[in-house]
């Protein structure tokens, strides 16, 4: 005590000191000066670092005790040790990337079995056994390792060699870390402050003194994994770790080997497949290396057991669980690659949300790890000989023509005719719903009918599907062919049936008068509001030369009067206006309205518009003739004579009975007329009698 006390040293300068004092064994003081010493510490009278032994003040022995006293968590000095080896030797590594698949393999990691950090389940382990360890003794012996890492087939096991100061150096660390974490040092005493730093600080050196011994003992620490010793240099910890990994990945994946060709660019090459989207470019690729026909091939077995047993795949888990984990380890994207080539083969289904995926839009449903957990695979039912036989006599009686007898291709054959079919009535639908063409509620019908074929895009469900609905499928086939042959054929006899008709109308009562022209036209209407006039359009032409036969005739009839009496008003303003040499003006005035009557009346094919012509001709030719009468008076020195007023004399408002019977009543009616013309032509007037 009285050497620590005047100088702090080692036990090798002790017993230098003791020698110069004591004549006596070298080897022999040794022991006893470790030996007091040891008694020495463990009275808290001195303290240790590394080496290095101090004298305590009463002060620091008392806070020595309190150190050596508080409490280390259970496994607290395993998961210190753990952290040591894995983040501050180690750098924290995670996860390995395998040098042969570049995928990344993620590790629990172990120190004496307390987890550093969190359990991944399924995943391999690097597992360190320290001297600190309940089993260290058991698995001394190279054998025990080396069947422990048969039982434990992911598991790299890393024995360190013995060391009996590991135990006493960490637990120091800790207890001294923890008690000094507890303390609140702004109220303590400044030589209990000093007293901490110094510990704290002794504390940082003992850390750096553990990470160093551990260091020099993962160089001879040795190393174990599926059943073997490894060989592997240890002059970097690190690359130990990895050339450890590589081995272990290689012999607890046997089935890694499945994949054989690992493409540069996977998303690329699932894009490409998918994009395909036909089954025998996809199948000329499997002939290839690069299809990794074993691999295809235990996915195959793999999705036929789970629906033997009515198991539900998930895609994410199929990758990550199935296919990632023992014993295959394949990369993410080639497992993507796989299932994608399955799906352009058709031999399963992609499912998200219990909805089919169809392969055009499954990319991003795929490479998401997100999505992936959406997309559920069902293996492909395929059709019975019987249903097939049964869909191709169906198309046959449909589209006049057999179908092929692959599922597939008849698939193809069906869906194409139906498909063509609902875009011919999609074609018709506009016109129909304008109201002026039939079959509306047909077209529509057909159209929903036919939705549930053309958006199914597996092959099983239409085939079922399309022979379940045979009767409604023959009822729709007579459909369609009546509104092809309509909208493609009668669609113009159609247009000059409602034309005719319409024209017609206009002269109906001379029309239906008409012995022959009558039925013509009421069966012209009938056909125009059949539901389904397509059997009676033959009818039309002889129907419309009938009505129109008599209808041009009917017209002509009217015409010719109502032109020769608008046409002699209009000679008659134009004799007025040459009396009185007129001027442009006012001949554009008198005669605009009666020659555009004229040219109604010559037009028009309504026997009502011609008559409604020849009524308004009357009023036109009045007014021409008030408006030459009106015309202001020639000059004095023109010779043009004027025109001489018109006095219009009604020669019914002559007369008030109705009827006149007797000779005396026509003297009466004479005798009135006379006096009204007579007293007309002594006011200078000139005479219209209506």
């Amino acid at each position: 005590i009285r050497y620590i006390d005047e100088v702090p040293g080692s036990v090798d300068n002790l017993v230098t000191l003791c020698v110069s004092e004591i004549d006596t064994d070298k080897l022999a003081l040794r022991k006893t000066i470790e030996a007091s010493l040891s008694r020495l510490e463990s009275e808290t009278l001195i303290s240790r670092n590394g080496d290095l032994y101090f004298f305590l003040t009463n002060e620091e022995r008392d806070i020595g005790r309190e150190i050596k006293s508080t409490a280390v968590p259970s496994g607290g000095e395993e998961r210190e040790l753990g952290r040591l080896l894995f983040e501050d030797i180690l750098g924290d590594v995670r996860k390995h990337t395998y040098s042969v698949t570049s995928r990344d393999f993620s590790f629990t990691r172990l120190c004496d079995d307390h987890a550093v950090g969190h359990r991944l389940e399924g995943s391999l382990e690097v597992a360190f056994l320290s001297p600190m360890g309940d089993n260290f003794a058991e698995h001394s012996d190279d054998g025990r390792c080396i069947l422990h890492t048969s039982s434990e087939k992911g598991r790299v096991l890393i024995r360190l060699p013995d060391d009996t100061s590991l135990g006493r150096e960490l637990r120091t660390y800790l207890q001294t870390e923890f008690y000094v974490k507890t303390k609140h040092t702004g109220s303590l005493p400044d030589t209990t402050k000093r007293i901490l730093r110094d510990r704290s600080e002794d504390n940082r050196a003992r850390r750096s003194r553990i990470v160093a011994s551990l260091t020099s003992m993962l160089a001879s620490a040795s190393y174990f994994a599926s059943g073997q010793k490894l060989d592997i240099s240890r002059t970097d910890p690190k690359n130990a770790l990895g050339d450890a990994l590589e081995y272990l990945i290689r012999n607890a994946y046997p089935k890694m080997g499945f994949i054989k060709h690992l493409h540069s660019n996977p998303k690329q090459e699932i894009q490409s497949t998918l994009r395909a989207n036909d089954v025998e470019q996809v199948t000329l690729t499997l002939n290839t290396a690069e299809a990794n026909i074993e691999a295809l091939d235990d996915l195959r077995e793999y999705i036929r057991l789970c629906a033997m047993t009515s198991k539900q795949i998930v895609l994410y888990e199929l990758i990550d669980k199935r296919y990632g984990g023992r014993p295959y380890g394949w990369p993410e994207l080639e497992v993507v690659l796989l299932v994608a080539r399955l799906a352009v083969l058709k031999e399963i289904n992609l499912l998200v949300d219990k909805a089919p995926l169809s392969v055009a839009q499954a990319y991003d449903h795929l490479t998401s790890s997100s999505k992936q957990r959406k997309v559920l695979i069902t293996q492909r039912e395929l059709s019975s000989d019987d249903l097939i036989k049964e869909a191709q006599a169906l198309g046959k009686e449909l589209f006049a023509q057999q179908g092929p007898s692959d599922e597939d291709a008849l698939f193809t054959f069906l869906r194409e005719g139906l498909t063509s079919w609902n875009g011919d009535l999609t074609g018709y639908e506009p016109l129909a719903k304008t109201g002026k063409y039939p079959g509306l509620s047909e077209i529509q019908n057909c159209l929903a009918c036919l939705r549930k074929f053309v958006e199914e895009s597996d092959s099983l469900r239409f085939l079922k599907r399309f022979v379940e609905n045979k009767d409604e499928m023959l009822e729709l086939t007579e459909d369609i062919q009546e509104l092809k042959g309509f909208y493609t054929n009668q669609k113009h006899s159609w247009e000059s049936l409602r034309a005719a008709v319409e024209e017609l109308s206009q002269n109906r009562l001379q029309l239906e008068a008409h012995e022959e022209a009558g039925p013509a036209l009421v069966r012209m209407e009938e056909i125009l509001a059949a539901p389904r006039p397509y059997n009676l359009l033959h009818e039309v032409a002889d129907l419309t030369h009938t009505a129109r036969s008599v209808n041009d005739q009917l017209v002509s009839d009217a015409r010719g009067p109502a032109v020769a009496e608008i046409q002699g008003m209009l000679d008659g303003v134009t004799g007025e206006l040459d009396k009185m040499s007129a001027g442009d003006v006012l001949r554009k005035t008198a005669t605009d309205d009666l020659a555009k009557l004229l040219g109604t009346a010559m037009g028009a094919t309504s026997i009502a518009h011609i008559a409604q012509a020849s009524r308004t001709a009357e009023v036109a030719y009045d007014r021409a003739l008030t408006a030459i009468e009106n015309a202001p008076p020639p000059k004095h020195d023109d010779p043009t004579p004027k025109v001489k007023r018109r006095r219009i004399v009604e020669a019914k408002s002559l007369w008030s009975g109705d009827f006149i019977e007797t000779p005396e009543d026509v003297e009466a009616f004479l005798n009135k007329l006379r006096a009204e013309l007579e007293a007309a032509l002594e006011a200078d007037e000139r005479v219209q009698i209506k």
